[in-house]
C-alpha cells in the first residue's frame, strides 16, 4: 500500500498524540493538518518504532488487515512505547526527545 506524504504525516501525529496520552504529556503542538484531511480508511496492518537518541526503544507491528489502519497505529505506538517486553516503558523525559519521523 502507498500512502500519500499528507496521509504518512497523519499517521505520525496520530501515533504521537497517542505515546503522548498514554505517558500522561500534554498534546504535541498541532502538525498543521487541514482540518478537512481524512486518515487512511482502510484495513490494514502497520508496525511502529520508537528511537531515542539512536537506540531502538519500542517496536510492535499488527500484520493483520482487519481493523482500520488508524486504529493500529494508535494501538501500536501505545503498545511499542508501552509494553515492548524487551524495554522498559518510554518515560517522558525520552518522548520529549524522540525524533518523529514517517518511512521513508
Amino acid at each position: 500500500m502507498n500512502l500519500s506524504r499528507e496521509e504518512q504525516d497523519v499517521l505520525l501525529a496520530v501515533a504521537r498524540e497517542a505515546i503522548a496520552e498514554a505517558i500522561a504529556l500534554p498534546r504535541p503542538d498541532a502538525t498543521g493538518t487541514p482540518v478537512h484531511f481524512q486518515p487512511p480508511a482502510h484495513l490494514a496492518g502497520a508496525f511502529v518504532t520508537i528511537h531515542v537518541a539512536g537506540d531502538l526503544r519500542g517496536c510492535v507491528g499488527y500484520p493483520e488487515p482487519d481493523l482500520m489502519l488508524l486504529e493500529v497505529v494508535r494501538r501500536c505506538a501505545v503498545s511499542a512505547a508501552t509494553s515492548d517486553y524487551r524495554f522498559p516503558p518510554v518515560s517522558a523525559a525520552e518522548c520529549r526527545t524522540c525524533q518523529w519521523k514517517s518511512p521513508s
